[in-house]
């Protein structure tokens, strides 16, 4: 009778491969190259996106700017105008002076007596110009007021100024009626007056 063997031998191992092995590692290289170039690109859209809108604006600063460089060009010749317009008016202006009164000596009676406390001097001003009123008195309450009527037909005037026992006084005029009024404002005392007044334009 024969015994079966219970020994059960080993079957030799097959080796794997190394061919696939390579493959698949091949393949996975692969694929993660072409990953990394999509995300690349995909990523590479908005980047490129905001370097043509970067390039867009700075185009439209550039024009700006140059817009802005014409415009001071032009407001350059323009003032280089003004300034050769004013030198000639400048050079055109007569400075004429007209004396309208020269130490004219008045006499104004006491502000209580009312009548002959003021006078007036009237004389129209060809030009815009300016008077000088120069006033010499023996009484400290002397004043100087002005009116004018320009022939556009509104009126102004100056508020009373006191000038004292000396005083000179520049008042701007437009062409027109202008009239200067000198008041004596002491009550009891009169007032011995010596008033010059000059236009000039």
């Amino acid at each position: 009778m024969v015994k079966e063997s219970s020994e059960i031998t080993a079957q030799p191992s097959t080796p794997a491969d190394p061919s696939g092995y390579r493959f698949k590692e091949g393949r996975v290289r692969l694929w993660l190259v072409v990953g990394l170039v999509i995300g690349i690109a995909i990523a590479g859209v908005p980047l490129t996106l905001y370097c043509n809108y970067i390039k867009y604006n700075y185009s439209i600063l550039q024009n700006n700017y140059l817009d802005l460089l014409n415009q001071y060009a032009n407001l350059q010749a323009h003032y280089s105008f003004l300034q050769s317009s004013y030198a000639i008016l400048q050079s055109q202006r007569s400075n004429e002076t007209v004396t309208i009164v020269n130490a004219q000596p008045v006499i104004l009676s006491s502000l209580n007596e009312r009548v002959g406390s003021s006078r007036e001097w009237t004389f129209n001003a060809s030009r815009a110009g300016y008077v000088n009123i120069t006033v010499s008195s023996n009484v400290s309450e002397t004043s100087v007021g002005i009116m004018g009527t320009p022939s556009s037909g509104f009126t102004y005037s100056s508020s009373w100024v006191n000038v004292g026992y000396n005083g000179t006084l520049l008042y701007p005029v437009l062409p027109g009626k202008v009239i200067i009024y000198v008041a004596n404002n002491a009550l009891f005392s009169d007032a011995d007056v010596n008033v010059t007044i000059t236009y000039t334009y």
